[in-house]
């Protein structure tokens, strides 16, 4: 399952099959998650510089996981550009995962989007 979309700042993201396939088997939680990927790459509340990765921004949403239960999800996109917020880059998701707190060393301070 693959999909092209733009983020809140007008950039294309790409998401590849392979990479679906690491989300599948590294973080099984995502399993039936597809649509709520694309959904936090669009709809963010807010998103998180990479610490350990230059170009690495995480985007955040909280999403129904469940029928009972919403979650944040993280979806981790890399952008040939480090400055996203003009616009006119292109990314790629590495990964997507439910928040962690293991997770959390890797990603800096929440910036919040506005609608």
């Amino acid at each position: 399952m693959s999909f092209k979309t733009k983020d809140r700042h007008g950039n294309t993201v790409v998401l590849t099959s392979i990479a679906w396939e690491h989300i599948r088997t590294g973080h099984p939680e995502m399993e039936n998650l597809h649509r709520q990927v694309r959904e936090t790459i669009e709809s963010p509340y807010g998103y998180r510089k990479s610490t350990t990765h230059g170009n690495r921004y995480v985007w955040e949403s909280r999403q129904p996981v469940s029928t009972s239960e919403i979650k944040v999800v993280r979806v981790v996109v890399s952008y040939k550009s480090p400055n996203i917020t003009q616009g006119g880059t292109s990314g790629s998701v590495t990964t997507a995962y439910i928040d962690d707190d293991a997770y959390n060393s890797k990603v800096g301070p929440l910036t919040r989007v506005t609608p």
